[in-house]
């Protein structure tokens, strides 16, 4: 069963393009939720893509909770330019009381005082009264006058709007007043700082004192990041004393502008970092106050894992973000909600079951006067009707949310489209395939907008839908090109391992790709990173690949800048090499040079590595010239270009040579006979690989050039140490390694022979010795 199954899905290669495309979308977006990423663009559209849905569902009926009492035309037009003096509001809020509302709430803060002429008027009149002359007048007229006097200056004493609002505010005792929040330091640097402080402290009655953590002993590690403010800007003094309820109404909209959140929690800034501030929207507040309820922040360690208002098991239950944010689920444009003119509250004149047990909210929604949002119903709709949307969605219940469960249903539609569309679009032409995922994702439209949206549920639309519309072309693309499948295969296949130029020659030229190669002189190139193995362990899979990248990436490029073969990798290994397929006479010097970029180029990304923690890496490279098979090693179904034969051996050993001398080139005299002109070169020893019976003279590749004075005078006195050492002369050899290891710390050779001829004078080597010095390791 498990064998038909792999063959029937060998069989198509458009499935593995389809299952890449899915697993690749699979893995982004896995780390997107886990990490946060915004992903720009992408998310703008699903955003859009939300608001299409509002759009498409169209506009719901509200449920009764919510009124507006507006600032409107109307009514500017009867009591002026907003604002107001205060006692036309007073007398707005006690009608409203009086016709039963539940809760008066302000979308306007009160910071100011009333700045109304009438105290100033009435002392004008009382002046022009007293200066009245009396001469002609009976003798009544006096004690008239100072009737007239008394009456205005106790009118004038008591004529404080501020107060006469404050007095009615305290006894209709529902009253929400809103403040602002503050979070630009260039605002706050220019505004008063004591005034700020005392502004913190009067609204101190509706800082949320409930947090409930999931686990108790844990909660020092939550990390509660809430949107933050550097200061408020509350009512006045007056005002704010007459009351305990206090909500904030700044808003934080979208990339687009548009505003779909509601954030029902704020911090505050305080100078004790072991005290939170944290305060609840004017929309929480105004509901809160209508059940009689208070606010519980429930916390889990990413945040806020939910908000109920109470703590009975029937606590109404406010599903929000991490961050105490709510989506909210607007129920359609301007004017959904029951709107009233105050002016015609004030006479009388609104239909009593649009007060009474309601939420009423006070704000603009004349034009010129009120806040303009972008919502998705509207671009000019009144920040008012926003918390009206919010206090609706919260005591009717109706959200509109993420569940838990989207992630992961998102993701297995993401795994079942890969599987789907790999199989049905592999096999039919594509003007049924267009036909095919036109068909599927209508049905998905469709499950979406009547079960999960109409349901309050937020399912990712232009996710799935950029899948299959990605699939769907690239696999069409794919089935394109590969009708001309053998020249194309082939350039693609080369690519991957020869530059531009080796590929054209070999495209011009088949005779070169048959099966089994030929025999010539080439020079091969091994290098790896040392201690690969050890520092892998102490890497995520993830970090491990993307270094891998980094490293590979450069390294490939180096190789085809010197018009060199890339043979494989073998894992964090590269294999080269040059002469073949196009001859090339200074194959070893190409690949010489080769090896000091690598080591050059390592270095500037070591010191890019260095700044983001990543260890210090190094690699070993060797080099090896000599005859070689090079061709398409394989069989007709599946082959490598590649090169095989001992001198390829001997190359891969001298990479692991490095290891034994502290060298970081290593070269063959093979190699050296044909580049001693051209590089310094260190003459290290003769050794016997294992498994050959030949010594090899072996060098180290220093640098490319006539060299600097110092590096040669280095590599003398070592070539001195080592004519010694051959001599038999240990004493005489150490003492010239340790002189050169008193200049030079770090050389790696001059340790090794150290150490032989300690050992050698201890035990020494038998008459027949040759100097050669016999490898017993790989």
């Amino acid at each position: 069963m498990l064998a038909r199954l792999r063959k029937f899905v060998l069989r198509f290669g458009t499935f593995h393009l389809s299952m890449l495309i899915s697993l690749l979308i699979f893995s982004l977006f896995l780390l997107k939720e886990e990490q946060g990423w915004n992903f720009g663009l992408f998310d703008m559209m699903e955003l859009k893509a939300l608001d299409l849905k509002f759009l498409a569902r169209g506009a719901k009926p509200e449920h009764g909770h919510v009124s507006i009492a507006a600032v409107d035309e109307k009514s500017i037009e009867r009591y002026g330019r907003w604002p107001w003096n205060r006692i036309v509001i007073a007398r707005m809020i006690a009608k409203l009381a009086e016709m039963g509302a539940s809760v008066v709430a302000f979308d306007v803060v009160f910071s100011d005082e009333d700045r109304s002429q009438i105290p100033r008027i009435l002392a004008t009149v009382a002046e022009q009264v007293d200066e009245i002359e009396l001469e002609k007048c009976d003798s009544g007229c006096e004690d008239m006058r100072d009737a007239v006097l008394d009456f205005l200056r106790e009118e004038i004493a008591t004529a404080n709007p501020d107060k006469i609002l404050a007095e009615v505010i305290e006894k209709a005792g529902n009253v929400v007043l809103g403040f602002f929040i503050f979070t630009n330091p260039e605002e706050v640097a220019n505004l008063d700082r004591k005034r700020l402080d005392e502004g913190l402290e009067l609204i101190t009655p509706s800082k949320i004192g409930l947090l409930k953590p999931w686990d108790p002993e844990e909660e020092k590690f939550y990390k509660l990041t809430l949107r933050k403010g550097l200061a408020v800007r509350a009512p006045l003094p007056i005002l704010a004393e007459a009351t305990d309820y206090f909500g904030h109404f700044s808003f934080h909209q979208d990339d687009d502008g548009a505003l779909r959140w509601g954030d029902l929690l704020q911090e505050v800034q305080s100078d004790d970092p072991d005290i939170r501030l944290i305060y609840p929207s004017l929309s929480l507040k105004a509901a809160a106050v209508h059940l009689d309820t208070e606010i519980v922040v429930h916390t889990y360690p990413k945040g806020v894992d939910r908000i109920t208002l109470g703590l009975n098991q029937g606590s109404p239950v406010i599903p929000v973000n991490y961050l105490g944010r709510l989506l909210i689920n607007y129920l359609g444009p301007e004017r959904t909600f029951p709107t009233l003119s105050i002016a015609d509250i004030i006479d009388g004149n609104v239909n009593p079951a649009h007060v009474k047990d309601r939420i009423i909210l006070v704000g603009a929604t004349a034009i010129g006067v009120y806040d303009l949002r972008v919502t998705p119903f509207q671009e000019d709709f009144p920040g008012v009707e926003i918390h009206a949307n919010v206090i609706d969605n919260i005591l009717s219940g109706n959200y509109l949310s993420r569940p838990d469960w989207a992630f992961f249903l998102e993701l297995f539609i993401i795994l079942f489209f890969g599987i789907f569309f790999g199989i049905v679009l592999g096999r039919v032409p594509a003007l049924y395939g267009a036909l095919f995922v036109v068909v599927v994702l209508s049905g998905y439209y469709l499950v979406d907008r009547h079960y999960f949206f109409a349901n309050g549920y937020w399912i990712y639309t232009v996710l799935p839908m950029s899948q299959a519309f990605l699939i769907f072309f690239v696999v069409y693309i794919y089935r394109y090109v590969t009708e001309e499948r053998d020249k194309k295969r082939t350039r693609a296949a080369f690519t991957q391992y020869l530059n531009a130029q080796v590929v054209d020659a070999l495209m011009n030229d088949y005779d070169k790709l048959k099966l089994g190669g030929e025999k010539r002189e080439i020079t091969v190139l091994f290098s790896d990173i040392k201690d690969f193995t050890s520092m892998s362990e102490k890497l995520s899979p993830d970090e491990l690949g993307h270094l891998l990248a980094e490293y590979l990436n450069p390294m490939t490029d180096i190789v085809f800048e010197h018009q060199g073969v890339l043979d494989k990798y073998i894992g964090d290994a590269v294999m080269a090499f040059w002469g073949a397929p196009n001859p090339q006479e200074d194959h070893a010097a190409r690949a010489c040079r080769t090896g000091l970029h690598m080591i050059k180029k390592l270095n500037e990304l070591n010191d890019v590595w260095k700044a983001r923690g990543i260890p210090h890496l190094e690699i070993r490279v060797g080099i090896n010239t000599g005859p070689m098979w090079v061709g398409n090693m394989g069989s007709q179904v599946r082959f490598d270009y590649t090169v095989i034969g001992d001198a390829v051996n001997l190359g891969s050993r001298l990479e692991g040579t490095n290891k034994q001398y502290g060298t970081t080139v290593m070269i063959s005299e093979f190699t050296y006979e044909h580049v001693k002109h051209l590089f310094v070169c260190r003459e290290l020893d003769s050794i016997r690989v294992k498994g050959k019976l030949e010594p090899v003279t072996i060098y180290e590749l220093v640098e490319e050039g006539e060299g600097e004075p110092e590096i040669l005078e280095r590599v003398e006195r070592f070539h001195k140490g080592l004519a010694a050492y051959r001599a038999q002369k240990w004493e005489e050899a150490s003492g010239v390694f340790h002189d050169l290891l008193l200049d030079y710390p770090d050389d790696g050779p001059a340790k090794v022979f150290i150490s032989r001829c300690k050992q050698y004078i201890e035990s020494p080597p038998p008459a027949d010795w040759d100097g050669v010095y016999v490898m017993t390791t790989k």
